[in-house]
């Protein structure tokens, strides 16, 4: 396992290309990088697609091992991404048997609350009545901030 610095933005990073991540290696990155506030992003690996999960630190691992048991693979990497306040995890979902999009953990359960769909079309929206689609690219970290914010209080509201 490599315990580095991401190469741009210098957060912590775990990884294991070869033999994945184990659960256990999960919480002590969890315990050793405490963020109370953050929440968790699934990150596929093959598709380049997220699973956005709102949940306690607590439960983090627990989502971690039962999405990588479903989906028949090993977690590659655990960080921090500073900017949306959430740790990531990277999985290749060789399986399928998650949709893309927003999630809430509730009694042991992942709940969708937004599809990719629906957040691919709250983009359009968002492209045609505030911004031009170039602007959406090359949005400024405050700015790409506040569309975070803006989508997290549409999807898990």
């Amino acid at each position: 396992m490599e315990k580095i610095l991401h190469p741009v933005t210098h957060t912590p990073l775990w990884r294991d290309k070869e033999n994945g991540l184990s659960l256990d290696d999960i919480s002590q990155f969890i315990k050793e990088f405490h963020y109370p506030d953050c929440t968790l992003s699934i990150y596929d690996i093959i598709t380049d697609h997220t699973m956005e999960i709102d949940c306690s630190i607590e439960d983090i691992s627990n989502i971690v091992g039962m999405v990588s048991a479903a989906e028949h693979s090993f977690v590659n990497y655990i960080g921090i991404v500073d900017t949306s306040k959430s740790y990531s995890v990277g999985i290749m979902f060789t399986r399928g048997n998650f949709d893309f999009g927003c999630y809430k953990y509730e009694d042991g359960k992942l709940k969708m609350t937004a599809s990719l769909n629906d957040i691919n079309n709250y983009l359009a929206t968002l492209s045609t009545s505030k911004r031009s689609d170039i602007a959406l690219t090359a949005m400024s970290e405050d700015e790409r901030l506040e569309l975070l914010s803006e989508m997290t209080k549409k999807f898990f509201a």
